[in-house]
């Protein structure tokens, strides 16, 4: 897939336009997803100078494990990161997303917790509030 190929809001766009039009790729046309995330991740990564090659395997790793068929731990894990970067507007997205796509009548607080990747980018994340 091409940039000219990728939704205009990935390519060009803000990063939390880009993040939402990711997540709906998820739902109403799969097979572009990958592409769209590879872009936005990019993207991010551009944006952010001085992110660490941890931060972005690990925002990269979180991307490829939404289109799994649980995408909960990984919305988490994606969240966590941005989070621990200061990019407060990305992480209510996720948290929005995640609400949507918990199972019926489960909020996302109600969840099991989520892999040792939360933890380790919850500890990373400053003691001062935001």
């Amino acid at each position: 897939m091409t940039n000219q190929q990728l939704p205009s809001a990935v390519v060009r766009g803000s990063l939390r336009d880009g993040l939402i039009v990711c997540l709906g790729l998820l739902a109403r046309d799969p097979s572009r997803y990958e592409a769209a995330a590879v872009a936005w991740h990019s993207r991010w990564c551009r944006e952010l100078p001085g992110v660490g090659c941890s931060e972005s395997l690990a925002a990269l790793s979180a991307l490829e494990a939404l289109a799994r068929p649980d995408p909960v731990e990984a919305g988490r894990n994606l969240c966590a990161v941005c989070e621990h970067e200061r990019l407060e507007e990305l992480a209510q997205v996720i948290e929005a997303w995640l609400e949507r796509t918990m199972p019926f009548g489960q909020t996302a607080a109600e969840a099991p917790p989520a892999s040792d990747a939360d933890a380790s980018f919850a500890s990373m994340r400053p003691s001062s509030s935001r």
